[in-house]
């Protein structure tokens, strides 16, 4: 089946220029030195995000469908192939910050080449099914790796002890809403989609989910909320944590959520907008599984809350950067 309307073509060049140009704008205030930085075996260095995302456009739309496609570099597939197995050896994530060639220019090179290939490619090809679909992947998969180069790059310069500002600040003025409980029966009901055109392969497909009987808030915790629990001795009471939860918080030291540390009695948090003091109405974030299981019944304050009266904070977003 093939698109025969220009309209089609022109939309998706639109969505691609502007997808990858958000890409560069996320980097902007970065110096060439902050590009190679990967301070956890968990996150990656902004260079390779840059490199792997239009990896992917090379490899699976370029390379597989392109007649005539020279490559840019032969070794792009071995420097920046992430969990694709099937398309050839993984350079192991842990170690892409000691690749310091290519260079930071020859990767915006690479990216500015790839890009003006895929254009010239859905100028002149005839925009089937199959490419429509490629892209589509490959312009969420960009996304997906915009959200990681921002949380990556929060990580890596957090580690800096000068808590460095690379953004402007911006200052907005945040109350908590009033929380309120929706309660839901329990059933049978469907979850999971069928579409094809863009859906992962682990959301599909649509299938039966028997849900048990739950209220949710309508807000999450708040900072407020969440301090509350550490000055009642929240990460030093064994009782509230799961087993394996408690032998990290031992073996991590933690004390409070990821980037949060105490300064004359008040708590601060590291943001791209360098040492900030924690707003007590903003919801908490940057805790793990573990620190959302332990904050504790009796708090009235959690995001979940079961029928049985327990609480477990379930609209938080995770301490691991992933």
């Amino acid at each position: 089946m093939e698109y025969t309307a220009s309209a089609a073509v022109e939309k998706l060049l639109e969505n691609f220029r502007t997808i990858r140009r958000q890409t560069l704008h996320i980097t902007t205030p970065l110096e060439t030195e902050d590009y190679m930085m990967q301070a956890s075996p968990d996150v990656s260095p902004a260079k390779w995000h840059l490199a792997h995302t239009t990896w992917f456009f090379e490899q699976f739309i370029l390379k597989n469908h392109a007649e005539n496609y020279e490559e840019f570099s032969k070794d792009s597939n071995a420097l920046y192939n992430s969990y694709y197995e099937t398309q050839g050896k993984i350079f192991p994530k842990s170690q892409r910050g000691l690749i310091s060639r290519p260079t930071v220019a020859e990767t915006f090179a690479y990216r500015d080449y790839v890009e003006q290939q895929v254009e010239a490619f859905l100028q002149n090809t005839p925009l089937t099914e199959e490419i429509a679909d490629l892209m589509e992947v490959g312009l969420q998969h960009e996304q997906q790796h915009q959200e990681l180069l921002i949380t990556d790059t929060k990580y890596n310069f957090s580690i800096n002890p000068t808590n460095p500002a690379i953004i402007p600040e911006h200052f907005s003025e945040t109350t908590a809403a009033p929380r309120e409980w929706l309660t839901f029966e329990e059933g049978l009901t469907e979850i999971g989609t069928n579409n094809i055109h863009f859906s992962f392969d682990n959301e599909r497909p649509v299938h039966k989910y028997w849900i048990h009987p739950f209220s949710i808030a309508t807000v999450p915790v708040t900072n407020r909320e969440y301090m509350n629990f550490i000055e009642d001795g929240g990460y030093k009471e064994a009782g509230y944590w799961l087993s394996e939860g408690w032998s990290i918080v031992k073996q991590e030291q933690w004390e409070a959520p990821l980037y949060w540390e105490k300064h004359e009695g008040e708590w601060y948090a590291y943001s791209l907008q360098g040492l900030k003091k924690v707003n007590p109405e903003e919801p908490v974030t940057h805790i793990s599984y573990y620190e959302a299981d332990a904050f504790p019944d009796g708090q009235a304050s959690a995001s979940l809350q079961n029928r049985n009266g327990s609480t477990r904070s379930a609209d938080i977003l995770q301490r691991d950067i992933l």
